[in-house]
């Protein structure tokens, strides 16, 4: 885990206003602790298409509270953060901002500030034949990357968020933008102390190495909401074809370790639940931009296994396909 300990320079005037204006808002009456210690850190659902690098500079943090105006932690100039996402893979993190104190209640959304202009070589993509392309994110220098999902800051208490950010979904490169390639919003909250861990293995029978000709290559577990009851049928990365199949949460890479002579994979910060969980030894043919599976004419995408699970909060779960 990565812990970044400075924390900017936002607090200031206007904090000291919201904390003055927000004081019914710690959920507790009379003389009660009226603010809780906010932290939040970025954590990165890893990516193919021979990307080695995605940095992205961070300018701030904004959340919002129920009642109120929203409050900004600004970092100063010399302390925005660049941070390579794909170095934040399975249980790591990088923290943005730690133990802020805010006003303690319930809050509508947060918002990460980035450096991501068209055409400006400040957030990047690198690839394995070391091509460095801008990152852009469309109003992303006026509004930021916003997250809908609310959170609460309990009174007197510690609220620690990690921000998954699906890589898988989040680059891209629409035609006629060259040579910029697009960074979109593909983000989830998790509350990091009620968060578990889903990790497990896959047989070496089933690796693309083994099977040449079934396999379009990359070994890769894709995680699934599931109902409370019932099954629902899965599907690829596509953000184009709403046809009412599990859309992918996140996804894990496989790896070989020597040590335990295993194929291995974890999802971290995975929010209590029932999930799928399904391997592909194709994950390079699957493009977000397009609809590859099921029973698309010509996709070399599909999964290869399927198990279900369900993860405990701040709980260890284990599967073997």
């Amino acid at each position: 885990m990565i812990r970044n300990q400075s924390n900017g320079a936002a607090r200031g005037a206007l904090l000291a206003m919201t904390l003055s204006v927000l004081t019914a808002c710690g959920g507790g009456g009379g003389d009660g602790p009226q603010t809780g210690q906010l932290s939040i850190a970025v954590t990165d659902t890893p990516i193919d298409a021979g990307i080695t690098k995605v940095n992205v500079v961070f300018t701030g943090v904004e959340v919002k509270p129920e009642n109120g105006p929203s409050i900004r932690f600004d970092f100063a100039p010399d302390d925005e953060r660049t941070i390579d996402l794909l170095q934040l893979q399975g249980e790591a993190s990088a923290y943005l901002i730690v133990d802020e104190e805010v006003p303690a209640g319930r809050y509508l959304w947060a918002r990460l500030h980035v450096k991501a202009e068209k055409d400006v070589h400040d957030s990047t993509v690198e690839y394995e034949g070391g091509e460095v392309y801008p990152l852009y994110v469309p109003r992303g220098a006026q509004s930021g990357l916003k997250l809908v999902s609310g959170f609460v800051v309990p009174a007197g208490g510690d609220a620690d968020f990690v921000i998954d950010w699906n890589l898988a979904r989040a680059v891209g490169a629409p035609p006629g933008q060259d040579p910029n390639r697009f960074l979109r919003p593909a983000l989830k909250i998790t509350d990091r102390a009620e968060s578990g861990v889903i990790r497990g293995t896959v047989p070496g029978g089933l690796i693309d190495s083994n099977n040449p000709a079934t396999c379009a290559g990359g070994n890769r577990v894709y995680l699934f909401a599931r109902p409370d009851e019932g099954e629902k049928a899965i599907d690829d990365m596509d953000e184009l074809v709403d046809d009412g199949r599990a859309e992918v949460e996140a996804t894990a890479g496989v790896s070989y370790s020597a040590d335990r002579d295993a194929w291995e994979w974890v999802f971290g910060f995975v929010a209590p639940g029932p999930y799928t969980v399904a391997f592909t030894c194709s994950s390079t043919a699957d493009d977000a931009m397009v609809d590859d599976y099921p029973e698309v004419v010509d996709s070399e995408f599909d999964f290869a296994a399927r198990e279900d699970v369900t993860a405990e909060a701040a709980g260890d779960s284990a599967v073997a396909f």
